[in-house]
């Protein structure tokens, strides 16, 4: 079974002396609920990533369904996750043309961004050779990648209700000393029309009357610092906005 199984595993690996990547899929098998799976014995059989929950498929509902899970349970999962050891939301479908299908390039950002927030493994499905080159942008973003990697290693959140429109947010390694940064996903969720998201920046932790500057992740440009301390963004259906805010303590 899972609880001798992958331990037993997890010690051949190690004996073995080289430096392997251990995935497991124990708690995919635990059914929905997270806050019933020992995470802390996961970490113990020396599991550096696992499947928690429902397998991806190239469609947008496959990958709303899998946030969804994320943000019903994020609390538990942040606790769970951390260097060394990861929750795995499932495959990065960006440029994947399975099943004849392909995410439009706003879902492949929202993909990416919402699985960098949660600190997932960006683990492609992609055949390399034919990756077209709008995808292979998004794909090689350092600084979307740089979320995703943050040394910090800790796991985002959904900071609204689940719904049609979200903000998710998750906190990064300083940039010095007296320079905190936050990165901030504006999520539109609709397939039908543009929306106007907002977030205040003391809703993600920056201190009141703090100067906020921000910078789009997605298009690579600053944006100075933020008017009134208030975040707003134009979001295209099933698109995402997003940004790293930071200021100085």
């Amino acid at each position: 079974g899972y609880v001798k199984g992958y331990p037993a595993m997890g010690k051949a690996l190690a004996k073995s002396g080289r430096n392997i990547t251990y995935s497991c899929s124990w708690p995919a098998y635990l059914g929905d609920n997270e806050t019933a799976k020992d995470f802390g014995a996961m970490v113990d059989a020396g599991c550096n990533l696992w499947r928690n929950w429902d397998d991806i498929d190239n469609s947008w509902d496959s990958i709303v369904s899998i946030m969804d899970h994320w943000g019903d349970y994020g609390p538990t999962l942040q606790k769970a996750s951390g260097p060394g050891h990861w929750n795995d939301m499932d495959m990065i479908l960006v440029g994947d043309d399975h099943y004849g299908k392909m995410l439009s390039i706003d879902e492949a950002k929202s993909q990416f961004a919402i699985w960098s927030i949660c600190a997932s493994p960006l683990i492609m499905s992609n055949d390399l050779r034919t990756v077209p080159d709008e995808y292979r942008k998004i794909l090689l973003n350092k600084d979307v990648i740089a979320v995703n990697q943050d040394p910090l290693g800790k796991q985002g959140l959904r900071l609204t209700k689940k719904g049609e429109h979200e903000v998710w947010y998750r906190e990064l390694s300083p940039l010095a000393s007296n320079v905190s940064r936050v990165a901030v996903a504006l999520l539109n969720k609709l397939g039908n029309s543009t929306a106007t998201l907002f977030v205040t920046p003391t809703d993600v932790g920056a201190p009141a009357g703090k100067s906020v500057e921000a910078m789009d992740l997605f298009a690579q440009v600053p944006l100075g610092v933020l008017p009134d301390n208030f975040l707003e963004a134009n979001v295209p259906a099933h698109g995402v906005v997003m940004v790293e805010l930071a200021w100085q303590n």
